[in-house]
């Protein structure tokens, strides 16, 4: 099974969480279409779980029913004519300007504050910001280049981005350069201090709280 890291650990939490307390007592062969659309069910009824997550879980059991076809281990597949809760059209919400001047006033003094406001004035996702490196930014022409990612699950730099179109530059303001020279201000200091064991090659303080915090 070729899937990302993340995946895989989220497959390992689908299981654990969810299909083994409900299917685990059951041998394969006597899984059948009701009994998963009974378990679809107990998912939208007994947890918060949305319908994309819960398409996931179902994907991930027709994965598992085909290999098991393969093997002989069962005649077909009970997952492929279930049900799926409809995906409800949520209404995205984005802070205005007012909100997002608040939340940057009062965070200057935050551990994150840097990361925040790469994410707030570029978009840029979680795993992009902490695999930022130094060498990434542009100061002279103002450009983020995100060219690769971190993941948080694997723990690992990964090159290139979630998708092909993540692979991207970003022009940024003024007010993230000067904030941006500040942090590696900060993070010469600590080279200065600790000598050569001293890792500056990525982005520093930002990213490496950010890591830390999702450890």
């Amino acid at each position: 099974m070729n899937v990302a890291v993340s995946t895989y650990q989220n497959y390992i939490s689908f299981n654990k969480c969810h299909i083994n307390p409900r299917l685990g007592h059951f041998r394969i062969q006597k899984i059948e279409p009701l009994l998963v659309q009974r378990f679809i069910y107990d998912l939208v009824e007994d947890t918060a779980l949305s319908p994309n997550t819960i398409k996931k879980i179902i994907d991930m059991m027709k994965f598992v029913f085909r290999k098991a076809i393969s093997l002989k281990l069962v005649n077909e597949n009970p997952v492929l004519n279930v049900t799926l809760p409809k995906r409800n059209n949520l209404e995205m919400t984005a802070w205005d300007t007012e909100r997002v001047e608040h939340f940057i006033q009062h965070s200057k003094k935050h551990q994150f504050y840097t990361g925040y406001l790469i994410a707030l004035l570029t978009g840029m996702r979680k795993g992009e910001i902490t695999g930022l490196r130094w060498k990434d930014i542009d100061f002279e022409q103002k450009i983020i280049y995100i060219r690769q990612i971190y993941d948080i699950n694997a723990k690992q730099f990964k090159v290139g981005a979630k998708t092909n179109a993540g692979v991207r530059s970003i022009h940024i303001p003024d007010v993230l350069i000067e904030q941006l020279k500040k942090e590696r201000i900060v993070v010469v200091g600590h080279k200065l201090k600790q000598g050569q064991n001293f890792n500056d090659y990525y982005l520093g303080v930002c990213t490496r709280k950010i890591i830390q915090a999702n450890k």
